[in-house]
Parts: C-alpha cells; structure tokens; sequence
C-alpha cells in the first residue's frame, strides 16, 4: 500500500494539470479563462472521487462536515498574514535573482486579455486558489501523511508543492511564497481533517488577485504596487501586520488542535 500511495501523491499533480488543461486543448484559445476554470474545477472534483475508491479513502475518511467556523476563521487570518509575508520573502528573492523581462514580452497582451472580467475574477480569485489548496494541501497531504507523519509530510508537500506551482504558473522567485501557503494548508488540514481550513488558508490570496482582475488593489508598495524596473519592499508596518496575523490565526489553530480528539496517525 505504501508504494501506492507514493505513486499517487507524484504523479496526481500531472495526471491533474492534464485533466485541468484538457478543454483547452480540445477547444482551442477561446476565452481561456473560462475553459481553464471549467478544467481545473473538473480535475480536481474528479481526484476526490477517485480518491474515495482507493484504499486511502478507507484508511482517512474524509469529511466535507463544518465543523468549527472559528477554525475557518482563523485559518483565514493565518493564510492572509502568510499571504503578506510570502510576498515580501519574493520580493527578497527577487534582489538575489531579478526576473529579466524583454520589452517585447513587457508590452505583449496576456493571454486571455479579452475575456471577460468576471471570468478572470473566477479563475483568479476562486477556481486557482481553492484548486491548489485541495489538491496539495488535501489529496497529495494525505498519502504523504500515512507514509511520512505530520511533520515530514508538511515539510514534502510545501516542497513537492511549490516546485510544481513555480514551474507550471509562476517565476521561481515566487517559490518561498507558495511553499509558505502550501506548507500551511497542509499543516491545517492533516491538524484537523478538515477540507475547509486549506481552502481559508488560500482565500486571502484568491481575494486579492481576484479583486486585482476589477481594478481593485490595496495599493501596498511592494505587495500589489511594485515599482517598473525595481524592486520595492513593502513597509514595516504592513511586514509587522502579516507577522501578527499568522501567530493569531496559527496560535488559535493549535489551541483547537490541542483540544481536539488526537488524530488517527501520530506524529513521527
């Protein structure tokens, strides 16, 4: 069984950007937002119900149950604090590596310039965030549990995560960033059974590029507001607020734990 569950946690991130990147193929570059959307969502509701007919769905039940909006709640204020101080740690890795961007390639269009603002809006701010927090920190936390204990696997899926992200979606300056929120979905998820605390740990995120595809921008310097041609860091006091909202969230999150039923699988 243990070979079976590491076959499924390497190779489920492929056969489900596969899945996810199907109706793109098959339709051609119409209204790529949409399609990814439908893909993504797709992929990811077909990996649980797979899931479910594996031996894993027998030995970890899970469950879709709201258990503790409290815990949500805090989970949302961790993954908003790790959301503010992942940024910076880019903007960091930026300095030691800058990202190179021609004149050409800075002037071109994105893909899916055309679509609709309120597909850009479900892809950004809904279907990527909450397809991410499922598939890393719920299907691949999983068997990475069984086979490695809480704090082995939440250290295997944060790396084995955002190696996948930056390679797919983003620059690899972005990796301490998406490590960060992997690791802490992870960490939430195997803390609780819960399939809601990963998806609260990402929304903060998800709401900021999704309010980002209307206009909306908090206008941070070095967090959404980044200077042309130079790295910014964002202000102490902004540093100092995502700090705090990680330790709340994070604290009441292991005070809940703690008080909680042990979990099924120990720590190693």
């Amino acid at each position: 069984m243990k070979l079976d569950l590491l076959l499924w946690a390497l190779v489920l991130p492929f056969a489900w950007a596969a899945l996810a990147l199907l109706p793109l193929m098959v339709v051609g570059p119409v209204a790529p937002h949409g399609l990814l959307c439908i893909g993504m969502a797709g992929a990811t509701c077909l990996a649980f119900v797979f899931e479910r007919r594996t031996p894993l769905g027998q030995v970890l039940p899970l469950s879709w149950a709201v258990r503790s909006p409290a815990q949500i709640a805090a989970a949302f204020l961790a993954g908003a604090g790790a959301n503010i101080l992942g940024s910076e740690l880019v903007n960091v890795a930026l300095t030691v590596a800058p990202v190179i961007v021609s004149s050409d390639a800075a002037q071109a269009p994105g893909v899916g310039a055309n679509d609709p603002a309120w597909m850009r809006v479900m892809l950004r701010g809904v279907v990527m965030p909450a397809s991410t927090a499922l598939l890393f920190g719920v299907l691949i936390a999983r068997p990475m549990l069984v086979l490695l204990g809480r704090r082995r696997a939440l250290l295997a899926v944060a790396a084995w995560g955002s190696l996948l992200v930056v390679q797919g979606v983003d620059v690899p300056q972005a990796l301490p960033r998406h490590a960060l929120l992997i690791g802490l979905a992870t960490w939430a998820h195997t803390g609780s059974g819960s399939v809601w605390l990963p998806l609260a740990v990402f929304a903060p995120s998800g709401l900021v590029d999704g309010l980002m595809q209307v206009g909306i921008a908090p206008g941070i310097v070095g967090f959404d507001d980044m200077p042309a041609g130079e790295v910014a860091f964002q202000p102490i006091w902004f540093d100092l607020l995502g700090a705090a909202l990680l330790a709340v969230g994070a604290g009441l999150l292991i005070r809940a734990f703690e008080s909680a039923v042990a979990p099924t699988i120990q720590d190693e």
